[in-house]
């Protein structure tokens, strides 16, 4: 059987942290489709970009058993 890995591109409302207000994450958030920022030292290897008015994150493919390990670790990375 070869290995799975598994992937992911979620995405998020962005939020003022002052206001509460949700926000456009165009002019905000770095990165575009085609070249994603890539968020300097995350342990998933997380890239964002908008996507429409949200805000898209990426994670290296990783195998099933680490995967929502990953995806907690770039819940955290995106919300600091």
């Amino acid at each position: 059987m070869k290995a799975i890995t598994l992937g992911c591109d979620p995405e998020l409302a962005v939020r003022d942290r002052n206001s509460g207000v949700f926000i456009s994450a165009i002019g905000k958030v770095p990165g575009d489709k085609h070249a994603p920022f890539k968020v300097e030292g995350s342990a998933v290897g997380l890239t964002i970009h908008p996507d429409n008015v949200s805000l898209e994150f990426n994670i290296d493919p990783t195998t099933p058993k680490q995967f929502s390990k990953n995806m907690l670790a770039a819940m955290r990375e995106v919300d600091g």
